[in-house]
């Protein structure tokens, strides 16, 4: 027997990937209009028939003062694509209002803050943004290519940052944060393919910086120019009152006049050459540092889909990443993650390895769920209402609504096509049909 759903606000279904905006989000509802139109605590998700579709705003799309959560499919992602004339996604408000956004499983690109801030995200200041699942690349601004956080608290889980270019003197390419009370924690993500023609190229944290990177990949980013911050990977200000731990992360390939890591701090992890970084002169006895004169290689293959749908690095079987990290799966922020970035085992070999994917690891299958609402044709949620699931075997589950007509069925094999229907002595519907492709799935019904 399924217990009753667990969700507190509405959910809002994105049924076209036009972006207009009439101010309701009813039977035609695009995504700014489900945004626009959204209270706190409300849930966003895409029909079915929208997944592996793009969305071509047509300027910003404006969280604020909100607390909302935009459920994307994590198999045939949505895009959210730009026009390289304004920034994607913008994340903050005023005064002292909540402000929590969780998206997952979007890719977004082709956003530009040209001589500005922020080309794919903007995060303002005491916002807060979870980000999981995701591709943000192509994206360009002078300071923070893909993503400028500004006294935000920016999550990071399971994303592909790759490809992203800033030009402002200084100016970070992939992620630029400054910190002066914000935190920043990344975990399972790959940091790829971004370039800084006057700044970093990974990377930057500045002022008072509190940031936290565990089992990721910093490969192949690229610092050019005369100005400051000139360093490949990650660039680390490390004043009074900082904190930076990365632990079981792969910082090499990357080009600057600090090639890889500046300053930084933490242990378990190869860094490809460790000049200016803590690590030099022996400063992390557990991590693999190289030289300039041998810099150490992690042994990657290439750039491609390994699993799950995002590009990552795997790891050669002759790596010196293999088997190097610290046994640890837990987050400040997400938790206890026991799968890598494609959601494969996380520790393949007694040893976890280092970077966003383990070695001769193999896929951990998800349960997934169905969920939804049942509404009167006012749209009035009705409380205890019974619902049927018949699975793919042509057994039966069983759920009732809880007291705003949300249900919820979990443990569902993905890949399985359901019945649903409301049957119950006063509520009845027609069965709805559906191929359980992700790991939630919604179903609303209407009931006279």
């Amino acid at each position: 027997f399924a217990l009753s759903s667990d969700v507190s606000g509405t959910i809002l279904r994105v049924t076209t990937l036009e972006d207009t905006d009439d101010g309701v989000c009813d039977a035609h509802c695009s995504l700014r209009e489900a945004v626009n139109t959204s209270s706190n605590d409300d849930t966003v998700i895409f029909d079915p028939s929208l997944r592996g579709g793009t969305i071509h705003l047509k300027n910003t799309l404006t969280f604020k003062n909100q607390v909302l959560t935009v459920d994307g499919p994590n198999r045939r992602r949505i895009t959210l694509k730009g026009n390289n004339t304004f920034r994607i996604l913008y994340v903050g408000g005023t005064g002292q209002f909540r402000k929590e956004v969780a998206i997952d499983g979007l890719i977004i690109r082709d956003g530009a803050d040209p001589g500005g801030r922020g080309g794919g995200i903007y995060l303002d200041s005491f916002a807060t943004l979870f980000l999981t699942d995701c591709l943000i690349t192509n994206n360009h601004a002078a300071f923070g290519g893909g993503i400028r956080s500004f006294l935000g608290y920016l999550r990071i889980k399971d994303c592909t940052i790759a490809n992203n270019t800033s030009d402002g003197p200084g100016g970070g390419a992939g992620i630029e944060a400054r910190m002066d009370g914000g935190n920043m924690e990344i975990v399972n993500s790959t940091i790829t393919g971004n370039v800084a023609m006057d700044g970093t190229g990974g990377i930057k944290l500045t002022v008072r910086e509190s940031m936290i990177l565990l089992n990721s990949t910093v490969v192949d980013n690229h610092s050019f120019g005369t100005g400051n911050a000139r360093v490949g990977g990650i660039y680390t200000e490390g004043p009074l009152g900082s904190f930076t731990g990365i632990y079981n992360s792969i910082i090499a390939r990357n080009t600057g006049e600090i090639p890889d890591l500046r300053l930084g701090a933490g242990d378990y992890n190869l860094i490809g050459i460790g000049t200016g970084s803590s690590c030099e002169n022996g400063g992390c006895p557990y991590s693999k540092v190289g030289t300039p004169q041998d810099p150490l290689d992690p042994m990657l293959g290439p750039l491609t889909d390994n699993g799950r749908g995002l590009p990552t690095f795997s790891l050669l079987p002759s790596s010196p990443a293999v088997n190097l990290g610290l046994n640890v799966e837990t987050s400040a922020n997400f938790g206890h993650f026991s799968t890598d970035q494609r959601g494969f085992t996380r520790i393949a070999n007694k040893v976890i390895d280092l970077g966003s994917v383990e070695f001769g690891a193999t896929p951990v299958a998800k349960l997934s769920e169905v969920r939804g609402r049942v509404v009167t044709a006012t749209g009035r949620g009705v409380s205890g209402a019974r619902l049927i699931l018949t699975d793919g075997k042509g057994e039966l589950r069983y759920a009732m609504t809880n007291s705003s007509g949300y249900y919820r069925f979990g443990g569902i094999p993905p890949d399985e096509t359901v019945t649903v229907e409301v049957a119950g002595k006063r509520h009845r519907s027609s069965p709805q049909t559906l191929f359980v492709e992700e790991e939630r799935e919604y179903l609303d019904f209407r009931v006279d």
